[in-house]
């Protein structure tokens, strides 16, 4: 099988759809600042953010981050089912800023959050063939549930049928690219992680925890922005960061990455592996690794300059969030 070629989005303009769990991790904020970032650079559509947990403030945080990077109106949805990544450990940045900033979402505001697959299923069934890409940065359970969707009064293909005519690619940050070993994305729900491994019909790239993980992104006490009382990316960083006692404010950029090649693709940052397929042991805890395969749909990323520059890349574009 000829390798596939990713086509980035600052090259060919296409729909993007972000999937995040928002709240046990700030990278989520970093890779929306990249999203909204890159998205009015290069004039992309943002079809939507999907709040992949139960978390109640996601949806909250998704809304003041674009808002403050520009980008209003975006559509955001939310898992439909409880008890998922919702507890007070998931909630040390993205309570505060929806309360603060005062978001249009419930619990804080008025309005309600689309179900993820309702808005999932209109997105590619108003979709053009492959004018989408996907990049999930968090559990996969949202992705999973559309996978196995049936026919319904938005469309009447399933959703797998859905993803292999309107999807280019998907890209996401899960699972170990380098050795067999857990990955939180992949651990937090292994049925799901098992379907979209062995079922997406279209092209998977891996940012795998190796990348993001040796990619560090933030403030030091020279960058404190001058509004950083105003400023929920900083904001975010700084309450998640002292909350896990991790010095100021610098955190791993597994999220940022993923939604980087999104626009980026091959070149200047990253370089794909040759074809092959992800691996999940369900006996062994859902470690995963992946495997060239010829007849394979997935690749994984590496790094194709110094991890410095990548880390002060973001750096620069976290701080200039909002100007």
């Amino acid at each position: 099988m000829s390798k596939f070629k990713f086509e980035p989005l600052k090259e060919v303009k296409r729909s993007i759809i972000v999937d995040t769990d928002i709240g046990p991790d700030c990278d989520d904020v970093g890779a929306l600042v990249i999203l909204y970032t890159y998205a009015k650079k290069y004039n992309i559509p943002i079809a939507g953010v999907i709040n992949c947990t139960s978390n109640p403030y996601g949806a909250g945080a998704i809304d003041i981050i674009g808002k403050y990077c520009g980008c209003e109106n975006i559509p955001v949805g939310m898992w439909s089912g409880e008890g998922f990544l919702w507890d007070e450990t998931t909630m040390q940045y993205n309570k505060y800023i929806s309360e603060r900033f005062n978001t249009i979402y419930k619990p804080v505001g008025n309005s309600k959050v689309e179900n993820s697959l309702d808005l999932y299923r209109h997105v590619l069934a108003n979709a053009e063939d492959k004018s989408i890409v996907i990049v999930t940065i968090g559990p996969l359970n949202t992705i999973s549930e559309l996978l196995s969707s049936k026919g319904d009064a938005i469309s009447p293909e399933d959703g797998r049928t859905l993803i292999e005519k309107k999807v280019h690619a998907v890209v996401t940050m899960a699972g170990c690219t380098s050795c067999k070993q857990r990955e939180y994305n992949i651990v937090c729900d292994g049925n799901a992680a098992e379907n979209f491994i062995n079922n997406m019909p279209v092209p998977v790239i891996y940012s795998g925890v190796e990348l993001g993980g040796k990619i560090d992104s933030g403030f030091d006490s020279d960058s404190i922005p001058d509004n950083a009382n105003e400023n929920p990316v900083y904001l975010s960083y700084k309450m998640y960061t002292e909350f896990r006692k991790m010095q100021p404010w610098f955190n791993k950029s597994y999220d940022l990455t993923a939604v980087h090649f999104a626009f980026e693709g091959e070149g200047e940052y990253y370089k794909l592996s040759d074809c092959g397929r992800m691996l999940i042991d369900r006996s062994e805890n859902d470690a995963t690794e992946f495997v060239l395969d010829e007849n394979g749909n997935s690749y994984y990323m590496t790094n194709n300059c110094s991890v410095e520059k990548i880390s002060n890349d973001f750096s620069q574009m976290l701080r200039k969030a909002g100007k």
